[in-house]
């Protein structure tokens, strides 16, 4: 068979525009993207990367290797949390250390491969039996441009700058390609070809999980493509097909999700985080259609002053408070109702908006995370632009080559493009370190809690104190959006000021504050103890056991330090059995030749 003598053919067909669209796609977003090589790092970077001393690979043997992919960031239990992009990380980390250049370059490459396969995609989409009289002889031209407005758009800064947020890249490059091989495996005649291609969809969707949970929609929204794209199926078709989609996807995943919680109470215990939220399951429920809107009008309008790290969106109370609530459900549910009831006569749009709001169903609705980042819009994006570039495209069509119009439309597609590429290269410059991220967030957002304390932060680390004590006492005076526990952290933050100061009553007074509010902050625990043991105030046995406590309530980046300072107090307490106190080989290595006792830095929220 001819794709045996080729096997390049079975996975591309040869068109002579592809070549063109990879090599000005790659131009652009180089240059676009040409000033975040040097971007720092940020927030969750450090609990995931440069604090997660699990993912720093020395060797490349299978037990390092095992350990950086399937380890949990904060224990030694065994863990398939992203495995894959984890595991890029720590390959990052082996070759480059904490240098920031090559994360970079391989985040940028992963966001341009996931460009060329939505080309791809888009393409082949096209000229599909169903579209091809219609829309192939002006399919390169209308994939290239949704591509383009796509990769080059400033709302991707997240998913391709903050370097942690390659988990969300690298579920989108997979994610892309297990389409872009479904929809291909449609085009090939063959058993074998369209087998292959069967499987290479299958794994590039196993690789999207192991990436970020995200992909776990994938096989949904392959489900609608079919139907909406692929094929016209009666409504006898749907039934059928509905029920076999069941067999396969939706029973093996309710009984894993039971598995799950009969083993281990995964369920319960992800809604037990809506107790430290400052926000009920219900407000996230009324406030998420509000977050989806504004992530559309971002994408509409993605101006600099628009965008933001953190916005500080104030929740819903109840349909009408805020009065944007009720009206944000409505447009909404119109939007889906009407994708719906056009799907005949209209597929490519409905499948683009069904597409879009699938894809925000996973973060968008009851799980318990923040209520809104930019970066979840990088799956359900991909083909925001496609039905608006089909429709100017097969509109100007209608005249004549070298009219006013086409002249007109062509100049019109330039210049956003222009503004786009212009837009992100500005948000990039943005994130260049931390107080030029806070200081935009708060030039934008005066009350964000977060900017406050994180630009506090990065004034105590550079010695400025009364900078950053200026900043946390904002952060105390700010509305609290995150978690119940974001007072403790400001506490925090300001006893840590007081301690290095050696104002060690004000210190104490503070960790204890910070304390009576989270009694599980780690670095509390530990600097309090640190403190105690300075000045004498306390026995060994009420330090170790607030030691203890930093350590049972560890969240990754603060471990290192109590258990070096857990393990100089039981030398100096003369235990030489340091298992009975919990510390295992690995901790102990880790800890080894930690002798000074001292207190943990400020604390990012």
């Amino acid at each position: 068979m001819s794709f045996v003598k080729n096997p390049s053919r079975l996975l591309v067909s040869h068109n002579p525009g592809h070549s063109f669209a990879f090599l000005l796609s790659l131009l652009l977003l180089i240059i676009t993207y040409s000033n975040s090589f040097h971007a720092s790092w940020h927030l969750d970077d450090e609990s995931n990367i440069t604090g997660n001393h699990r993912i720093h690979l020395k060797d490349l043997s299978w037990s390092s290797i095992k350990e950086a992919s399937l380890s949990s960031p904060s224990t030694s239990s065994v863990s398939f949390f992203r495995p894959l992009s984890r595991l890029s990380l720590a390959l990052n980390y082996y070759y480059g250390g904490e240098e920031v250049f090559g994360y970079h370059v391989v985040n940028l490459f992963i966001h341009i491969l996931a460009s060329w396969f939505l080309y791809l995609f888009i393409f082949n989409t096209l000229n599909l039996p169903r579209f091809k009289n219609e829309h192939g002889s002006h399919s390169f031209v209308i994939a290239l441009l949704s591509m383009l407005f796509w990769a080059i758009h400033p709302i991707q800064i997240q998913a391709v700058t903050y370097i942690v947020q390659r988990m969300t890249s690298m579920a989108g490059l997979f994610y892309i390609m297990a389409m872009y091989f479904f929809v291909r495996s449609r085009t090939v005649s063959g058993r074998p070809a369209r087998i292959i291609l069967l499987s290479l969809c299958a794994t590039c969707g196993l690789l999207s999980l192991g990436s970020k949970e995200n992909a776990i929609l994938l096989p949904v929204g392959l489900f609608l493509f079919h139907h909406l794209a692929v094929e016209e199926p009666a409504p006898s078709d749907w039934k059928r097909n509905l029920k076999l989609f069941s067999l396969l996807y939706l029973l093996p995943l309710i009984a894993g999700l039971a598995y799950l919680q009969i083993a281990d109470n995964a369920i319960g215990r992800v809604f037990d985080i809506y107790e430290s939220r400052t926000f009920t399951l219900a407000e996230r429920l009324l406030t998420e259609p509000r977050v989806v809107l504004l992530y559309i009008t971002l994408l509409f309008y993605p101006m600099p002053h628009r965008l933001s790290f953190d916005h500080d969106l104030i929740i819903s109370n109840s349909l009408f408070s805020p009065k944007s609530t009720a009206f944000a459900i409505l447009l909404i549910s119109i939007m889906i109702v009407a994708a719906c009831l056009q799907a005949r006569k209209r597929p490519l749009l409905s499948f683009s908006v069904l597409f879009f709001f699938l894809n925000h169903a996973l973060e968008s609705t009851i799980l318990p995370m923040e209520v809104v980042f930019e970066h979840r819009n990088y799956i359900p994006s991909m083909f925001f632009f496609f039905p608006l570039v089909l429709g100017i495209i097969k509109g100007t069509s209608t005249f004549p080559k070298g009219s006013f119009i086409r002249a007109f439309t062509t100049l019109s597609i330039v210049l956003v493009l222009v503004a786009f590429a212009n837009s992100t290269y500005i948000r990039n410059s943005v994130w260049q370190d931390e107080r030029s991220l806070w200081e935009d967030v708060l030039a934008k957002y005066p009350d964000s809690f977060r900017a406050h304390i994180n630009l506090g932060r990065h004034f105590a680390l550079h010695n400025q104190d009364e900078r950053a004590t200026h900043e946390f006492l904002r952060a105390l005076a700010s509305r609290q959006t995150h978690r119940r526990s974001e007072e403790s952290v400001a506490l925090y933050n300001l006893g840590y000021l007081a301690h290095r100061k050696g104002d060690c009553q004000a210190a104490f007074d503070l960790y204890s504050k910070a304390l009576e509010i989270d009694p599980c902050c780690p670095r509390a625990n530990n600097n309090l103890a640190v403190l105690l043991l300075e000045t004498g105030s306390a026995k060994h046995s009420e330090a170790l056991r607030l030691l203890n406590k930093a350590l049972e309530c560890n969240n990754g980046e603060e471990i290192e330090n109590a258990l070096g300072n857990r393990r100089a107090l039981l030398l100096e307490m003369g235990e030489a059995d340091e298992t009975k106190y919990g510390l295992d080989s690995d901790s102990r290595t880790r800890s080894n030749g930690a002798n000074l006792l001292r207190p943990a830095c400020p604390k990012v929220e």
